[in-house]
């Protein structure tokens, strides 16, 4: 679950527009992915079952929070 005040959309982040909220980078748990979540933007990613993920660490395998 994100937490923090919701981004204005004129000034959309670099990297994943939602790395400044995310839990997992706040924790240190983005490890090997940390860079690419601050800078790398992502389309929609093929994950598990029927869901669907925007997630440097969705697509690396790891914890999303």
């Amino acid at each position: 679950m994100l937490t923090g005040e919701v981004p204005d959309p004129t000034r959309i982040p670099g990297g994943c527009r939602f790395h400044p909220r995310c839990p997992a980078l706040a924790a240190g748990r983005a490890n090997g992915v940390a860079d690419a979540c601050r800078g790398t933007p992502l389309p929609v990613l093929p994950a598990v079952d029927d869901h669907v993920a925007a997630c440097h660490l969705a697509a690396a395998g790891g914890d999303r929070g």
